[in-house]
Formats: C-alpha cells, structure tokens, sequence
C-alpha cells in the first residue's frame, strides 16, 4: 500500500510538473504570436520567460545569416554597460570572447554556475549584481541554430535538473521558430517592396515610352496626314470639272487622310492625355469616356462627392489608366446603353466605380485564362491600384452589367487635382 501511495504521489507530482511546463510553453507562445516583428517578438518572449521562471534578467543574441558573430536582439534587466564591451568586436561578439557561445557548436542549454566563470558578466562591477547561475539557451528552428538567450538567475536555483533542461530547451524551440517566421516575414515585405520598386519603374518606363510615341505621331504622321489633306485640297481646285473619276479619287484619298488623322489624334490622347495635365483628373475621364462611348449611342453620367483635396500625379495617372481600361472595356464588350462613373473622397481614400448595363462576363473564366488580352488588362488594372496601396474589385453577372470599384489612399501632396467640388458634372 505505501509503494502504491508513494507511486500515486510520483505520478501526481510528474503530472503537475508537465501541466505547469505546458502552461509555460502555452504562455510563451501566445507572447510570441502575437506580431511578426522581430523586435515584438524577442521582447514579449523574454519578458515571459523573465516571469514564468526564477531568472532575474536576460538578453538574446541572434546569429545573422552569413555571419559568425552574435548581435545583441534583446534584453531585460541587464546593465547596458554589459553590451559595450564588444568595442573589439566588428560586428556583435566573436566567439572567443563568451564561452556561452558553446552553446552555437553543441546545440544543447549551456550552464555557468559560478557567474566569474563568464569573460562577459566578469567584467562588470560586482555592485550590479548579475547572479550566480548563468544559463545560454539555444534559439532553433528544425536543424538550425539562430540565436541563444542568455538567462542569469540572482538566487542560489540553478537550473540543473534534467526537467529544467528540457523546459528550457523547448522553450528555446519555441521561440526559434517565432525568429525564423520573422525573418520569412520580413525577407516577404522586402520582396514585396523590391517588386513594388520594379513595377513603379515599369510603369514610369511605359508611362514615359507612351509621351514619347505620342511626341513622335503628333510630330511626324499628324503634320504628314495634315500636310496630305492639304495637298489634296489644292489638287482638288486646280483639276479641270469635268475630270470627275479623279475628283472623286481625290476625295477619297481626302476621306481616307482625315478619318487616319483622326484616328491618329485619338491614339496620341490615348497614349498621352494632354487635359490630365492640362485640365485634371475629371476632365480628362470626361472627355475620354464620352469620345469613346457616346459615338457607340452610350448615354455617360459622372458624379462626384467631396473631392477637393489636391492628388498626387502618380494618383491621378493610376486612377486614369484604370478607367481608362473599364472604359474600354465597355467599348469592346459591354454592348451598354448607358455608363455612371462616380468619384468620392471620403477619410482620405478615393473610392470610384465605372458601372455599365451591359451584358458583364464570366469574371472567373477570364481570370483563368490571365494570357489573353482582356485577362492582361484587369491584372494590369490590379497591380496599378495595388502599388498605391489600393484594390479594385469586380461585381459582374452574364446579362446583368459589370461594376468596378476601385479605392486607393490620396497623398496630400500640392499637386494638382479634381477640379470639380463634387455635385452632378
């Protein structure tokens, strides 16, 4: 009965040391869930260990890739006069000078339980009091080693068991993996940042590529076509009456220039819009969609609300081009009888929708298929709005029109803007 007794006890005591070392463990990762940011996460970790166990102050050194050295992360409770005596050190501290960093070469929890035996706390003024027991915990993710936490215990407790050991060493795996999905994290945000540098590029290139082939047709092929028309003309009233197979030749040729010159003017304002710069965002949309939309017998509604603040010209390009694409868009597709655009400000975000009639499309079908021209376009669309920090989104239903709403952050910047206030334009 008394071994019976005596192993109901063990077994309790096992089980309560298991049920506090999970609530630890538990503890520690809610602290480290809660932000990707290194900086967050490190503080919130020691912190908890702080608390958690009978450790009186902590720092953590994390190994950056491609680099020996250890660089300060962290710390809580430890002088900072600890962290400048790495003046020989080019970056961090060399192993030779902690043998802590043991710890980097064996993978396991290191232990200095006389606190002289460290170079590092040595070297500080007895006054500060640093503890005794000197506790360097490995920082791991799968079979790699990123980091340690240093942990200093002022009490007589050390944590020598093979039990302390293996809390530490969890916890240590814990927080190696929180390290680990910040470094994935901000290496995603970097990426992300070079691409969004590569497209603003991209399309600066295009956007300055579209001025120049506008330059180039306005100066060249408009005054050719001009120049022809002329020519024709003069042609036209030199030629004897009754030369009518040749005058009818000659309006034709005439028809023909002028309809290309026009043609021609339309393609230079589509590449460069001279009132965007000249006249501001709502002139230009205006005059676009209804050049484009009411030859076709599409009835064209703009409306705006609380637009007075000055845009950015890299906001009004991107707002433009995007229309621009739903308009057209609605001129290939739609097969509309009628088109609302509607420009709002509201808590410093432009929201706009281009609302057509027409019979929509299947938006599934051409997301599926990105390779053709129309699937191009909305994914143009998209990666303007986004590199501004905004989205587009698309409500369409075969049969029932299409809707595109567009909402982006405006930068106060004194550039010119709308020049409508807002009301019925």
């Amino acid at each position: 009965f008394n071994q019976m007794s005596a192993a109901l006890a063990t077994s309790r005591d096992e089980l309560l040391r298991r049920n506090e070392e999970l609530l630890a463990l538990n503890a520690i990762a809610v602290a480290v869930g809660h932000s990707l940011h290194m900086e967050t996460i490190l503080d919130a970790a020691l912190s908890k260990v702080l608390e958690l166990m009978d450790f009186s102050a902590g720092w953590v050194f994390l190994q950056e890739q491609g680099d020996s050295c250890l660089v300060l992360a962290a710390r809580k409770g430890v002088p900072a006069d600890l962290f400048r005596l790495d003046v020989g050190a080019p970056r961090g501290l060399p192993e030779e000078l902690c043998t802590c960093q043991q710890t980097l070469r064996t993978g396991s929890v290191q232990l200095v339980e006389k606190i002289e035996g460290c170079p590092r706390l040595n070297r500080l003024d007895p006054e500060e009091g640093c503890g005794v027991c000197h506790a360097s915990v490995p920082l791991r993710s799968g079979d790699r080693i990123l980091g340690l936490m240093n942990l200093v215990c002022a009490d007589d407790w050390c944590p020598s068991s093979e039990e302390d050991l293996g809390l530490l060493t969890a916890i240590g795996h814990q927080i190696g993996v929180a390290v680990e999905n910040a470094r994935l994290y901000h290496e995603l945000q970097h990426k992300e940042e070079l691409r969004g540098q590569l497209l603003r590029k991209l399309i600066s290139v295009q956007e300055e590529e579209r001025r120049r082939i506008a330059r180039e047709l306005h100066d060249q092929y408009a005054q050719v076509l001009t120049a022809l028309s002329i020519s024709v003309e003069a042609a036209e009233r030199v030629l004897p009456a009754e030369m009518t197979a040749v005058r009818s030749q000659l309006e034709e040729v005439k028809h023909l220039a002028a309809q290309t010159l026009d043609q021609t003017y339309e393609l230079i304002f589509d590449l460069r819009p001279t009132t965007l710069d000249d006249l501001g965002l709502m002139p230009a949309i205006r005059w676009y969609a209804e050049s484009r939309l009411e030859p076709l017998g599409v009835k064209v509604h703009l409306k705006t609300s609380n637009v007075r603040q000055p845009l950015s010209a890299e906001v009004k390009i991107t707002l433009y081009r995007v229309v621009q694409e739903a308009i057209l868009n609605v001129v290939k597709h739609a097969r509309a009888h009628e088109l609302w655009i509607r420009l709002e400000v509201s808590n410093s975000r432009l929201h706009a929708v281009v609302e057509d009639d027409g019979q929509g499309f299947d938006l599934a079908e051409i997301q599926r298929n990105e390779s053709d021209g129309r699937g191009m376009g909305l994914l143009g669309m998209q990666e303007r709005m986004q590199l501004l920090g905004g989205t587009l989104h698309i409500e369409t239903t075969l049969g029932q029109g299409t809707q595109v709403c567009m909402d982006l952050p405006i930068d106060p910047l004194p550039a010119e803007g709308l020049t409508e206030a807002g009301g019925d334009v």
